[in-house]
C-alpha cells in the first residue's frame, strides 16, 4: 500500500533504514535531505551511502561525511571529489586535481590511510581488482596499481551486425555484471558474455545463444540483444534478466548448458505490463524483481507502468499505475527495493515510497 509521497526529489538512495534525497532547486542550490531533516551544507555535486554514512562532494569542490546517527558533517577532502561509487563501509575513493590532473586516492575511515591507485580513469574495484575497461581493451590491476593483466578482443572473433547495417560492428566491452567463484562476468556490445578467470585473465568462457528458447524471441543478425541485461545473483550463483516478454536465467555451476529464456507474455498480458524500462538491471530481493514500463503506458491508461516480476513463480505478483490517467503520465525514472518497502521516482520528481504489509 502507498505509504507516502515525497515531492521536489531529483535523485535518492537508500541503505538501511536510512533515505537520502536530492532536492531538486537550482543546480549550485541542490541540498540533501535525510530521512526528512535538511543537512546544512548547499551545492551538492554528488553522494552516496552506505552503512549509516553519507558521503558527498559540493561544486566547491570540497568532500564531506555526514554520519546520520550523531548528525554530525567533517570535512573528508579539501578540494577534492567523491566518485560515490566506490564508497565502501571502510573506505572512499576521491580525486584531487595536481597539476591539471586529477589523481584517485583510497581513503580508509578509520585510519585516514591515503592510497595513490593511479591518475586516469578509476575504473571498477571487483573484489581486490580495479577493473578498467574501453572499446576493445579490458586491463585489471591490484590496488597498489600493478598491472596483473589485460587483454585486447580479437577483430575478427566478435564483430557483429543486425542486419539492419551493411557493415559488421566491433566488439567491445560493455558492462561488468560481477564475480562469482572468482569469474569475473562482462557482457559486450553484441550481447555476447565472456567470463574471465579474475586472477589471470583466462577466457574461461565465452556465451551467447540461450540453450533453451522460445520460438518468438528474434534476434538480428548475430545481435543477441537479451544478452546486454544480464545481472547477477551471488546467493543462488545465478545470472537472469528480465526485458519485454522474456525472463532467463543461466546457472553459473554450468553456464554453457544451462542458459534458459521463458516466454512471459501470458503474465504480462494478464496484469496489463511489460518490462520496457531502459535499465541493464533491475533492482531485487530475494527472487522478486521490481521493474518498468514507459513506452507504452502513457498513452494508454489501460496499463500499469510498475510492477514485480518472481523468478521462482515464473509470474507477475504486483503491479501499480504510478500518474495520471489519460495523455500524459510521468515517466518512470528509478526504482529502488529495500525490505518490505518500494521506492518509484517520476518524471515530475515525485517519490512515491510503497510499504507491504503481507509478503508478495
Amino acid at each position: 500500500m502507498l505509504k507516502e509521497i515525497i515531492k521536489n526529489v531529483s535523485d535518492f538512495k537508500i541503505d538501511k533504514s536510512t533515505i537520502c534525497t536530492l532536492d531538486n532547486e537550482s543546480i549550485f542550490e541542490k541540498s540533501l535531505i535525510v530521512n526528512g531533516v535538511r543537512i546544512e551544507k548547499k551545492g551538492i555535486a554528488s553522494f552516496s551511502i552506505v552503512d549509516e554514512r553519507i558521503v558527498f562532494s559540493t561544486w566547491e569542490p570540497n568532500s564531506y561525511i555526514y554520519n546520520t546517527t550523531e548528525k554530525t558533517i567533517n570535512m573528508l577532502v579539501e578540494g577534492g571529489n567523491i566518485k560515490p561509487e566506490t564508497l565502501t563501509n571502510e573506505s572512499v575513493i576521491f580525486s584531487i586535481k595536481e597539476n591539471d590532473f586529477y589523481k584517485n586516492y583510497k581513503l580508509h575511515f578509520v585510519t585516514n590511510e591515503r592510497i595513490y591507485v593511479g591518475n586516469d580513469i578509476f575504473g571498477y574495484l571487483v573484489n581486490e581488482f580495479r577493473v578498467i575497461y574501453k572499446g576493445a581493451s579490458i586491463q585489471v590491476y591490484n590496488l597498489i596499481n600493478e598491472l596483473i593483466w589485460q587483454h585486447e578482443l580479437l577483430k575478427d572473433n566478435y564483430l557483429w551486425s543486425d542486419n539492419e547495417q551493411t557493415k559488421n560492428n566491433l566488439g567491445e566491452f560493455e558492462r561488468i555484471v560481477g564475480v562469482h567463484n572468482n569469474v569475473l562476468w562482462i557482457t559486450l556490445n553484441s550481447g555476447k558474455l565472456l567470463g574471465f578467470y579474475l586472477e589471470t585473465g583466462e577466457i574461461m568462457f565465452d556465451i551467447y545463444l540461450p540453450n533453451n528458447s522460445p520460438e518468438n524471441l528474434v534476434f538480428f543478425g548475430n545481435y543477441y540483444w537479451i544478452g546486454r541485461y544480464h545481472q547477477i545473483d551471488k546467493n543462488q550463483g545465478k545470472l537472469f534478466g528480465l526485458r519485454g516478454n522474456f525472463y532467463w536465467e543461466i546457472d553459473l555451476a554450468n553456464p554453457t548448458e544451462t542458459y534458459e529464456v521463458f516466454d512471459i507474455s501470458e503474465t504480462c498480458k494478464q496484469n496489463n505490463i511489460r518490462a520496457d524500462m531502459p535499465a541493464y538491471e533491475w533492482p531485487t530481493q530475494g527472487n522478486e524483481i521490481l521493474f518498468g514500463e514507459i513506452f507504452e503506458s502513457p498513452k494508454n491508461p489501460g496499463l500499469n507502468n510498475v510492477g514485480i516480476f518472481d523468478r521462482g513463480a515464473k509470474q507477475i505478483v504486483w503491479t501499480e499505475r504510478i500518474g495520471e490517467e489519460g495523455d500524459f503520465l510521468p515517466v518512470i525514472q528509478k526504482l529502488e527495493m529495500l525490505n518490505d518497502k518500494l521506492y518509484i521516482q517520476d518524471g515530475q520528481n515525485n517519490l512515491f515510497i510503497y510499504e507491504r504489509t503481507t509478503k508478495l
